[in-house]
This record gives structure tokens, C-alpha cells and sequence, in this order.
């Protein structure tokens, strides 16, 4: 009879004088009706992390069917490197690499050979966004991480894992919903199955501090003197008004005690407080003054002549200190142009500064100029906080403002000699997105030394990238400028005003004494 053949091990026995091979094929031969010796099949995985099992299984012509082999030898790249258990399986300990695996025993046919890939080394993860300790101002936080290659990346907030995705790069927006401590963990794992990770804290607080007003209370007072007696929730900027009154000077802390003198009416008082991130609350409070009228003994004069004009208000004797969070490092730097002259502006660049290039328009030739740019985070000695300085008339401004620092521009150039300067600088991405400011309101502000006022430039954002946002404002001269962005403005309600007396207290009463001694002298004449 003709020789009988399998292919591929399992396939139904059959007959040929001649058989074409076909590649990855293999084709047993047998002179009988069963296989006079079982084949072996190596069940191992292509691309595995270390240890990791293989098993060893015989092929049953009696009951068509693989079955588990013990005492099977499994050979790595040639050398034997163990037997296996009663269940057919052996675990296999491996260094990173591809390795070449079979499996033999006597009186069985051998395996075919698996190339199997070993990798012991997990991805390496590596969180960008949120940063390590960070307060953040939003809830809304961007997670950005690297992986060291494709791999199936997810992550957990406090414990709760997302979906997994196959990246090697990780972008996700977050929304976090109320403030707090978090830990973010990115997970990784490769083909192999090995596991790379990296963890993050930080802590979220979007919501400005509590204020609590413990005085006045909302009732009558029948003094003009009030305490007003605050505390807030956590170290912040305070300050208050009374009615449509200016603004107090902040001070710095967790309370505020002052003593408020007072006209006699009704009256609202509104307490503010910003924290550290640039989160603003504000509570007030409504109550009466009832002041009595002047009386007194005999020759006491009447009150006539109105309320007296109320004492101004005294100031908190703290010190004021604004809440910034200034991220500008202190640096000098100078620069020698070698001319300048009104045909064509003079430019100069520089690099260890926030200010990354000037522009110079002068009305004078001048030779060996040199430009000198310093920045600080507090402003230099006789210059008023810019933040201080702009709640004084403008309290809602500033109360939302946000100070990146302080940068000094002079030059040898002769006063009067620019006409106008174009200054460009740039400021890091992360300072907007750690205080939760919008680079839209950009400003430079420039100290005008004659009028001791700020006074803020147009400013233009010129562009951006990864790192940076990039801006540029003219300015009529050089002396001090402040970089500041802004928050959402919070509207402060605008109560009504009371009504005033205008009247002279008591002149109703004279009028009255007066028509009854009018009625007493006429009575009198008709009895006489």
C-alpha cells in the first residue's frame, strides 16, 4: 500500500505516491494505520515578560486528541532547561531577548521549534500635567504623560481607573468637580506584560475662602462706633467697604477687626476675601445706627443742625500684604547698541530675560546706548505693589489680578530722546494654567514716575507655543513695568442707596411750638 501521511499533525490519514511540501507545513509519514510514535506540540507564547510557563502536549491517534506530556525535555536555543510536571507545564525563567524553544522525549516525535520573545522591562511613564505638589485654581486640569513605547495605558484618579487605550501618548481633560487632594497614577503595559507606572499629587481649590462676620449683626445699633470682627477660612487677602464707600487697605491673614464709625441710617458693610490662588468670596451685612437727639438740662441747645459728617473710617493697623504668586526670576541683563538714530528704529534682543526683544523709535542720533533690562518678583525700592496700587481706585480689578513680576527697562539714551518703545515679551504657559488665568487679559502695566500712578499699555499676544505665551505693548517711555492677568471678574452686588436726612432735625417741633402759641395768643384776645 501506499505510505500514509499526515499534514500538520492531525489531519486525516491519506495515501499519495507523491506529496508537494507547502512552507510552514508539517507532514508526517506512517507505514501503519495510527502513528507508531506521538508528535509533540511546544504550546508557548511569542512575546512574554519573564517567568513564564510552557506546556508540552502528545497527540492521541488512539482517541484523536492532544493530551499533556510529563518528563517532556525542553530545550532553550539547543541546551536543555527542564522537564515537565505531571500537568505537562514548566515555567521557564529568561533574561530580554528571543530565544529559540523545543520540546523532545523518547519515543515521541518532537516538537516543531517556537520562537518566543522575552521582555522584562516595563514601559517607562512619565506624567507632565498635573505637576507634583501643585495647587491648581480650576477644575478643569489637563492630565498629559509620555510612554517609552505603544502600550495599553490607563489611568486612576484617587482609586478609580478609566478605559484603557493603546498610545504612547497620554492627553486627557480632566474635570474634577470639587476641591481637594488627588493622585493620579498612569498605568502602562507592553506586549509583554510588563506594567510601568508613575504618580502624581496635587490639590485642587477653585473656591474662594469662607468668610464669617461675627459683627455687626443685622439689627440696630444706637451708637455711630461698630466693630466689624471677620475671620476667613484660610490665610487670605481682606479688605471691606462700607455702602459705596472705598475700599480698606488689605491686610494679610485670617481675620480683620476695626472699629467703623458711623452716620445714623441703615448700612451694609461687604467684606472681601481672595486666597493665595486668586479665589474670591465676599459676605456683607446690613444693620441700623439709631443715634438719640442732643438733649440735656437747661440751656442745652436743640439738635438742629443735623447729623455731623461721619468721622472716616479707620484703616487696620496689619500690615498690608497683597496675595501674588510672582514666578519671574531675578536677572540683569545689559545690551550696547553701537548706534541709534531717528531713521529707522533700533532694535535689541535678549535672552536670559522675560523680555525677549525691544524696539527703539529716538528723535536724536546717540552712539555706544546701553539698554539694560532687570526683572524681580517685588517691585523696586520707592515703587508702590502694582496690585495695591490699582485697588485704590479700582478694588474689582485688582481683587481678581494676578502679578507675574516686576521688570525694570533704562537706558543711556538723554530723557526725551525715544518717542516710543515696543517691548515683547514672554510669559511660561504654566503660570496662567497653575493660577487659573486667562492669557487673553494680558497687560504690561508701566509705572509713571511723574504721576505715581500705574497705568496699563495695550497689549497684544503675538503669538504661542508649547512653553510659552508671547506678547508685545508699546510704551511712551522706560522705567518700571509689571506683567498682570486677571480672573473672571465676580460681580459685587450694588445695594441701594439709603435715603439721607436732609432736613434740620427738630424743625418740625419748633413749627409746632410756634402754631401753639399762636392759637393760645388769639384765644386770648377774644376773652379780653
Amino acid at each position: 500500500s501506499w505510505v500514509q501521511y499526515r499534514v500538520n499533525y492531525t489531519s486525516p490519514w491519506d495515501s499519495v505516491d507523491q506529496y508537494s511540501l507547502t512552507g510552514g507545513e508539517y507532514v508526517l509519514f506512517a507505514t501503519g494505520q495510527y502513528y507508531p510514535f506521538y508528535p509533540l506540540e511546544l504550546v508557548a507564547p511569542s512575546s512574554t515578560r519573564s517567568p513564564f510557563n510552557v506546556s508540552v502536549l502528545y497527540f492521541n491517534d488512539t482517541v484523536s486528541t492532544w493530551l499533556p506530556l510529563a518528563g517532556a525535555t525542553v530545550f532553550v536555543d539547543g541546551a536543555p532547561a527542564g522537564t515537565t510536571d505531571a500537568n505537562g507545564n514548566l515555567s521557564l525563567a529568561l533574561a530580554s531577548g528571543t530565544y529559540a524553544l523545543r520540546a523532545e522525549k523518547a519515543g515521541y516525535i518532537r516538537s516543531e521549534i517556537r520562537n518566543v520573545s522575552v521582555d522584562v522591562t516595563p514601559p517607562t511613564v512619565s506624567i507632565s500635567s498635573p505637576v507634583e505638589g501643585a495647587y491648581y485654581a480650576t477644575y478643569n486640569i489637563s492630565l498629559n504623560a509620555t510612554i517609552s513605547e505603544v502600550a495599553q495605558v490607563w489611568y486612576s484618579i484617587n482609586g478609580v481607573n478609566s478605559t484603557p487605550v493603546e498610545t504612547d501618548v497620554l492627553a486627557e481633560p480632566l474635570s474634577l468637580y470639587e476641591d481637594g487632594n488627588y493622585t493620579i497614577t498612569v498605568y502602562a503595559r507592553d506586549a509583554a506584560g510588563n506594567v510601568g507606572y508613575d504618580t502624581v499629587n496635587f490639590t485642587v481649590d477653585a473656591t474662594g475662602p469662607t468668610i464669617t462676620i461675627h459683627s455687626p449683626a443685622p439689627t440696630t445699633y444706637t451708637t455711630s462706633t461698630v466693630e466689624l470682627n471677620v475671620t476667613v477660612g484660610e490665610s487670605a487677602t481682606i479688605w471691606y467697604r462700607v455702602d459705596n464707600g472705598a475700599n480698606s487697605t488689605p491686610v494679610s491673614g485670617t481675620s480683620l477687626v476695626t472699629t467703623l464709625t458711623l452716620s445714623r441710617g441703615q448700612h451694609t458693610v461687604y467684606v472681601y476675601a481672595r486666597d493665595g490662588l486668586y479665589n474670591l468670596n465676599s459676605a456683607s451685612v446690613t444693620f441700623t445706627v439709631s443715634l438719640p437727639s442732643a438733649g440735656g438740662g437747661a440751656g442745652a441747645r436743640p439738635d438742629i443742625y443735623g447729623t455731623p459728617a461721619p468721622t472716616p473710617t479707620p484703616t487696620p493697623t496689619a500690615t498690608a500684604t497683597p496675595v501674588v504668586t510672582p514666578v519671574i526670576q531675578p536677572v540683569e541683563e545689559r545690551k550696547v547698541l553701537s548706534s541709534v538714530s531717528p531713521e529707522a528704529p533700533a532694535v535689541v534682543e535678549f535672552m536670559q530675560t522675560e523680555v525677549t526683544k525691544i524696539e527703539l523709535d529716538v528723535n536724536t542720533p546717540a552712539e555706544n546706548v546701553e539698554v539694560v533690562v532687570e526683572q524681580s518678583a517685588e517691585p523696586p525700592a520707592g515703587v508702590p505693589d502694582v496690585v495695591l496700587s490699582i485697588a485704590a481706585t479700582q478694588p474689582e480689578l485688582a481683587s481678581s489680578m494676578g502679578v507675574y513680576g516686576y521688570i525694570s527697562i533704562d537706558t543711556t539714551l538723554p530723557e526725551g530722546t525715544v518717542d516710543k518703545a515696543k517691548v515683547e515679551f514672554k510669559i511660561p504657559r504654566s503660570w496662567f494654567v497653575d493660577n487659573g488665568l486667562d492669557p487673553a487679559t494680558t497687560a504690561l502695566q508701566h509705572y509713571n514716575e511723574a504721576s505715581g500712578q500705574w497705568e496699563a499699555l495695550p497689549t497684544d499676544q503675538t503669538g504661542e507655543d508649547d512653553e510659552y505665551y508671547y506678547f508685545s505693548a508699546e510704551t511712551p517711555g522706560f522705567s518700571v513695568f509689571s506683567v498682570v492677568a486677571q480672573k473672571a471678574v465676580v460681580a459685587t452686588p450694588t445695594p441701594t442707596p439709603t435715603p439721607t436726612e436732609t432736613g434740620i432735625p427738630g424743625f418740625e417741633a419748633i413749627l409746632a411750638i410756634g402754631a401753639l402759641l399762636a392759637i393760645v395768643y388769639l384765644v386770648g384776645r377774644r376773652t379780653r
